[in-house]
This record gives structure tokens, C-alpha cells and sequence, in this order.
């Protein structure tokens, strides 16, 4: 991977360190996962690709899948309660209960968010507090959790096959609680005051995966962070 960088002290760490574009990719919305003429990540990124591809670095791989498909994929990922947050969970962000266009933060230690938004133009890492101060972002949704320490490749011609190597599944992870996956109907927590000490339920009666969600950036999706 070339020259290596450095991240807070207490952030889970890839087995071959972390590559130099993990602060420098640019957010790029039309760079979503599965598009057409893919580039590397170095080349730009939207907020669902870059998340994608740090935790690659660990040996998960997940879809090709936008927020709402995530939101609703339960073969390479499971729900996680906002209360149950641990390093490498995905995190979904909306102005509401909506997963569709939310934007999506990987957990990386408490309240440290490593996210890529078009606000900020390049990864940033933020506290619920930052999320909760700006309403696009309000609502906490929730988390999605990587099944498994690493995904084995899968069928030809499934979306997401990868070739792994060992050194891909070793990974070392500090803190963090597990929890079992929440079933549908879980309460989608709504952020107020300052981060979730103060949260709102609201609920989420069910959970569809939205086939205009895979438009790229300039179609009906291309104005949300998603």
C-alpha cells in the first residue's frame, strides 16, 4: 500500500496499516458503489463507497448497495441498535426516518464517526453531536453490522465478489459491544440536543429497498449524501 498514515489512538487497525488516501479521497457523488466506469477510491468517492472500502481494508466486503438497499440487506450485514454501536459499524444518518439517501459514517471508536460528505469535501471523522447540529443528518437511524469477520467470495456474477487473502481477515479491534440483530419494527432514534442523550423514538414500521435508490448522483438520488 505505499507510505502509511496514522489515526486517533484507539481505532481499530487493518492488518497492513492504513493507506495514505484514507484523509485525501474527494468526495465525488457520481463515484457511488457499483457505477459504471469504476475508478479508485483515490479518484473521488461518495459516502457509501468510502465507507465500503475502509472496511474492505479489514477483510469485510458488503454489496454493491446504496442506503436503502443497506438498510434492508441482510445477507452481508445485520441491525444494530443506535445504543449498541461498535468499531466498524455502519452508520446511517438522515433529516428522517427514511434510510433512503441517508448518508453513512463508519464507527471507529466511541463517538468517532469516519464519514466522506460533499459538506466538508473530504473524509472527516465527527461525534453524534456534529451529526445532530446539522438537520440533513438529524436522525440517527441506526447501524448495520458486517456479518462474520470476513465475507468468502461467493458465486460468480454475484455482485461483490472479491478474492481474500489471510492477511485481509486479520484485524485488530479495541472496545466496542456486540449485540444481536434488531428485527424490523426497531425504533429508529431521532437525535436531539447534544448527540443521543436526549432521543426521540420514532418507528419503523417497515423496511423496503427503494429500486430508484440505485440511480446515480444527478438522478432522483444524486441530491442526498446517499
Amino acid at each position: 500500500m505505499g507510505e502509511l498514515v496514522e489515526v486517533p489512538a484507539g481505532w481499530p487497525t487493518p492488518a497492513r496499516g492504513w493507506p495514505t488516501w484514507l484523509w485525501s479521497v474527494p468526495f465525488t457523488g457520481s463515484h457511488y458503489p457499483g457505477a459504471k466506469d469504476p475508478c479508485p477510491v483515490e479518484a473521488g468517492a461518495n459516502c457509501q463507497r468510502y465507507a465500503y472500502e475502509v472496511l474492505a481494508l479489514f477483510g469485510h466486503r458488503v454489496d454493491d448497495l446504496r442506503s436503502s438497499q443497506l438498510w434492508a440487506d441482510t445477507y452481508t450485514t445485520s441491525r444494530v441498535g443506535a445504543g449498541d454501536l461498535a468499531p466498524l459499524d455502519l452508520v446511517l444518518f438522515n433529516a428522517s426516518g427514511d434510510p433512503y439517501g441517508a448518508h453513512i459514517g463508519l464507527v471507529m471508536a466511541a463517538d468517532e464517526i469516519l464519514h466522506l460528505s460533499g459538506e466538508v469535501g473530504h473524509p472527516a471523522t465527527w461525534s453524534l453531536a456534529d451529526f445532530a447540529a446539522r438537520p440533513r443528518y438529524a436522525t440517527l437511524l441506526g447501524a448495520k453490522r458486517p456479518i462474520g469477520s470476513v465475507r468468502p467470495p461467493r458465486t460468480a456474477g454475484r455482485p461483490g465478489d472479491h478474492a481474500m487473502t489471510e492477511a485481509d481477515s486479520e484485524t485488530v479491534l479495541s472496545g466496542g459491544r456486540f449485540a444481536q440483530p434488531v428485527r424490523r419494527g426497531e425504533e429508529v432514534h431521532r437525535i436531539a440536543g447534544r448527540g443521543a442523550g436526549n432521543v426521540h423514538a420514532l418507528l419503523d414500521s417497515e423496511v423496503v429497498s427503494d429500486p430508484a435508490d440505485t440511480l446515480p448522483a444527478g438522478g432522483a438520488h444524486g441530491t442526498s449524501e446517499g
